[in-house]
């Protein structure tokens, strides 16, 4: 299993939360990551690797 994370953001983009992630593959850490977004935007990462931004529509910008 890969090392996956993912990271919750204030608003000001600075990191509140971790989540670990326990992935098979990128694909379905991208799918739980994209589940996390609430009303703050979620980065994925694997180790020092940024996968993706998940956006919230409540974010600004």
């Amino acid at each position: 299993m890969a090392d996956y994370r993912a990271y919750i953001l204030s608003p000001d983009g600075h990191v509140q939360f971790r989540v670990d992630l326990d992935c098979p593959d990128e694909a379905q850490a991208r799918a739980k990551a994209k589940l996390l977004v609430d009303g703050f935007d979620v980065e994925l990462w694997e180790l020092d690797r940024l996968i993706e931004q998940f956006k919230s529509p409540d974010s600004p910008g």
